[in-house]
């Protein structure tokens, strides 16, 4: 097993005197999933952070991920979230052009 963090997620159900969730003063109704992962911001410190999010919708995919739409339980704030494919044809490449460069990343 892995030291990482996996990826968690629950649907409350709808179950007679129960109150809706509140995540980070979020109300959350009855039957939302909300889903909690480890994330790296886009910008800034590549420091993981744990983010929770609920009302997920597709806004757009293509060939290297998805594109969906989210709330977070935070804030209530909209936001797009970005899920890339692994895939194994991109997981080990080998680019000698740039690996004789060192001061070249990718």
């Amino acid at each position: 097993m892995s030291g990482r963090p996996r990826t968690t997620s629950f649907a409350e159900g709808n179950k007679p005197g129960h109150q809706a969730p509140s995540f980070g003063g979020v109300k959350v109704s009855h039957g939302s999933k909300v889903t909690t992962v480890v994330a790296t911001p886009g910008a800034g410190p590549d420091r993981p952070q744990e983010v929770a999010y609920t009302d997920t919708k597709v806004i757009g995919n293509g060939s290297f991920g998805v594109v969906y739409q989210a709330r977070l339980c935070d804030t209530g704030e909209l936001v797009a979230i970005k899920k890339v494919l692994q895939d194994k044809r991109f997981k080990v490449t080998i680019r000698p052009n740039l690996i004789r460069t060192p001061t070249l990343c990718f």
